[in-house]
């Protein structure tokens, strides 16, 4: 009899369990996912450096599940703003997508002088000054190079060219290659996506062979100097 009457409470308890999901939990999912949001689209492709205007974009109606909070819900945060990379007819568009500042008006006088972009590896995060720097800014490389003596014994010096001193940095990218150069991780949530691996920097012939060996014999530093030129104030 102790043993039915412990069953029949079980089964209380499950049908209880069971009722709480049916009718609580499976329709505040449902809820959840048939809930819409309007987003800001690419109405047609937007070329890098591209100021946005009207034409551009759209908002359409989506459903808000799982939706990234970098997407723009509002059209007019969008227009005006430079496209920080290619944004292709129908993306979703993002804050990491659009700058306050037009990249090639910021360099197109220092490439037509002989100005050239090369890339170098950050392989941490405070090699990239942790997230406080951003495309335009004027910034330093510092040269970590390792040595092993004939003994086995490892040293490490520090080079500061004095040719790689206050270089305009063109832009910032994660480890698939993509701008991160506008995205500030002071505040935010971070994912691996918005990490800076990569430094492209604008810079002379020069420049360019001392930051490409670097690359191979050593480890480079940024070191933060000061704020990009704005528009119409020329380049370094």
């Amino acid at each position: 009899m102790k043993i039915f009457r412990n069953r029949i409470i079980i089964a209380i308890i499950c049908i209880i369990f069971a009722a709480a999901i049916a009718f609580v939990l499976i329709p505040s999912i449902n809820q959840n996912k048939e809930a819409t949001v309007f987003i800001v689209r690419a109405a047609r492709d937007i070329q890098m450096g591209n100021q946005i205007v009207e034409e551009d974009i759209v908002l359409v109606e989506v459903g808000a599940y799982n939706m990234r909070q970098d997407v723009l819900t509002d059209s007019s945060l969008a227009i005006g703003k430079f496209a920080s990379i290619h944004i292709q007819e129908g993306d979703a568009v993002t804050t990491v997508k659009i700058s306050d500042t037009r990249f090639e008006s910021l360099t197109e006088e220092a490439l037509h002088e002989g100005k050239q972009l090369v890339t170098v590896s950050l392989g941490t995060v405070a090699a990239g000054i942790g997230g406080h720097i951003h495309s335009g800014d004027i910034v330093s490389a510092l040269i970590f190079i390792s040595e092993t003596d004939q003994s086995g014994v490892v040293t490490t010096r520090v080079e500061r060219p004095g040719q790689l001193q206050k270089l305009m940095l063109f832009d910032l990218e994660n480890a698939k290659a993509k701008s991160v150069g506008t995205k500030s991780l002071i505040g935010s949530v971070v994912t691996d996506d918005d990490i800076p691996r990569t430094a492209t920097l604008l810079v002379d012939e020069e420049q360019a062979k001392l930051l490409i060996q670097a690359e191979y014999t050593g480890k480079i530093h940024l070191v933060y100097h000061s704020k990009g030129f704005s528009e119409g104030e020329g380049t370094p």
